[in-house]
């Protein structure tokens, strides 16, 4: 029996303890790398959000700690009870008990560093905001030639009532602008039914004038499939691989359907998050550019910049409607 620290460990091999246990960390790491974009939220909080760093960053340290440790010879405080599972060997119930408490411990710390965090937040934003916006003496003027007038509800009513596909359906809907200029309700013709899902392929996408309301234009670019897109089943879906091919952004936003010079495209705003250090940590959210999807499969993730000076994407949205929101309604919330 040897001890460290006042823990007292049972006697072991070390080296080959220390061996066995990398050797299965790293095959959790390879797996978990295969199928990171299911770990994705997690991964992004424990990176992007103070709670989630004090929560899931440091209950991870800590289980890496214990998980390296040798088996513990007695309690490691005394009197504690660690016992979780009947399954488990008394050492593995100890370490998991604790890992526990530790976990519990920092949940509570992060419920209360979470409320001045939060305030300072809004702060930052409203004055983000102040400082990057542009005072105006009236609003701008409709635009007469192309106007919206075809609300969301009552495009998504008639526009589903106007077509009808087999195996696929109309995914949700996002404003576009037509290659004529004129804007559109945009729609991704996604497959339906779980065995589509799993073995179709988006066909296309479908864009309907929201400029009038009577003898509205709705075309379908259906024959277009796209090698990855929405509505299919994990690697083959626009999620599953916007996240594996950039881990560090969020995608909050619904996709935005259109095309160009004829051919089908989609595009996905991204949104990031920025550390502040100042007054205390906390991070608030930020424009990080955007996904070009073509119909081949091929991303391309895009800062602001390339955005803005791509052709492809001229005229359309760029901006995520999730950043936008979440500033203006906290600058609400800080200025009253």
């Amino acid at each position: 029996m040897s001890e460290r620290s006042g823990l007292q460990f049972a006697d072991v091999n070390l080296q080959r303890h220390l061996a066995l246990r990398a050797a299965g960390l790293l095959l959790v790491v390879a797996i978990g790398y295969v199928i990171r974009p299911l770990f994705h939220g997690l991964v992004y909080q424990a990176l992007y959000s103070p709670s989630g760093l004090i929560v899931i960053g440091m209950t991870t340290v800590v289980g890496l700690v214990l998980w390296f440790l040798p088996p513990f010879a007695a309690a490691p405080v005394s009197g504690f009870s660690g016992d979780v599972s009947a399954a488990l060997p008394e050492s593995s119930n100890q370490k998991l008990g604790l890992l526990v408490v530790v976990f519990t411990a920092l949940l509570l710390i992060s419920f209360i560093y979470g409320i001045p965090a939060g305030m300072i937040t809004e702060r930052t934003l409203a004055q983000d905001t102040m400082g990057e916006a542009t005072e105006i003496n009236e609003l701008p003027q409709v635009n007469t030639e192309n106007p919206r007038i075809a609300p969301r509800a009552v495009a998504d009513i008639q526009t589903r009532g106007s077509v009808s596909y087999r195996t696929h359906r109309l995914g949700p809907s996002d404003i576009a602008r037509a290659e004529d200029g004129s804007l559109a309700w945009s729609y991704a013709l996604q497959p339906d039914g779980f065995r589509n899902k799993l073995l179709d392929n988006q066909r296309g996408v479908l864009l309907s004038d929201m400029t009038r309301m009577e003898d509205r234009e709705i075309t379908a670019y259906d024959e277009q499939d796209f090698a990855i897109g929405e509505g299919m089943f994990l690697q083959r879906g626009s999620d599953w691989n916007l996240r594996a091919t950039d881990y560090f952004s969020q995608y909050y936003d619904d996709a935005v359907e259109f095309t160009h010079n004829g051919e089908a495209y989609m595009y996905y705003p991204k949104t990031g998050h920025e550390w502040r250090l100042a007054p205390i940590p906390h991070t608030v959210p930020v424009w990080d550019g955007g996904a070009l999807l073509h119909t081949d499969g091929t991303i391309e993730h895009l800062t602001p910049e390339e955005a803005q000076n791509n052709e492809i994407l001229d005229g359309q949205r760029l901006y995520p409607l999730y950043t936008a929101d979440s500033t203006s309604s906290h600058w609400a919330t800080a200025t009253g």
